[in-house]
């Protein structure tokens, strides 16, 4: 027996005046708050030698102890756990 195809109506993308003007703010509030943090970091607590915790707090932490900036281990353990969750996940 061979597979019956059921013809599938490809879904109608309506995009409205309102939608974009919700994800434009949503993208300038985000943008404001990692302007923010990122301010707050560098300005107050990277002078002060105080860490946070996650992956920002190891990248301090091995800038304090071993002089690597910071910017290049957040790279690198950034992507080790994108591996390790594609391993978990599974590649789609």
């Amino acid at each position: 027996m061979k597979p019956v195809r059921i013809p599938l109506k490809k879904p109608e993308i309506r995009i409205s005046r309102d939608s974009i003007r919700r994800t434009v703010k949503e993208y300038a509030l985000i943008s404001i708050a990692l302007l923010l943090y990122s301010f707050s970091w560098m300005a107050i607590l990277r002078p002060a030698m105080v860490s946070s915790g996650g992956v920002t707090g190891v990248g301090m932490m091995l800038y304090y102890a071993a002089d690597i900036p910071v910017g290049l281990t957040l790279f690198a353990v950034n992507g080790v756990l994108v591996v390790v969750a594609a391993f978990i996940i599974g590649l789609r």
